[in-house]
């Protein structure tokens, strides 16, 4: 009876051990593979989704500027009627792309900060 008493104390401490040597030889590797998944992921993020959006804001407003301003500079009038299918086609698809990708991009931006 002490002979098995022994032998379970035995097997149960070598396991103990050996768990407890295996999880300081895996825990720098899941501590790496967790940051470069962090840093991949703040890169995608980034990349796709927050600089998309806000070129698309950017360039569709300086494309609005520039003919304004190329009507001013030629001193002609602005007729809107003449633009507005421009600004009109300009809008809707920066608003359509806007309103699917921001929501996702400030989900993303207020899980990243």
């Amino acid at each position: 009876m002490q002979q098995i008493k022994q032998q379970v104390k035995s097997f149960f401490s070598s396991t103990i051990r050996y768990f407890l040597q295996g999880m300081l030889l895996i825990a720098p590797v899941f501590v790496t593979l967790y940051s470069v998944y962090y840093i991949f992921n703040m890169w995608e993020v980034t990349f796709d989704q927050f600089i998309p959006c806000f070129t698309i804001i950017v360039f569709s407003i300086t494309l609005i500027c520039l003919v304004i301003r190329q009507k001013l500079r030629l001193n002609q009038p602005i007729q809107w009627r003449k633009h507005r299918k421009m600004t009109i086609q300009i809008l809707s698809i920066s608003l359509l792309y806007l309103i699917f990708q921001f929501p996702l991009t400030l989900s993303y931006f207020l899980n990243l900060s």
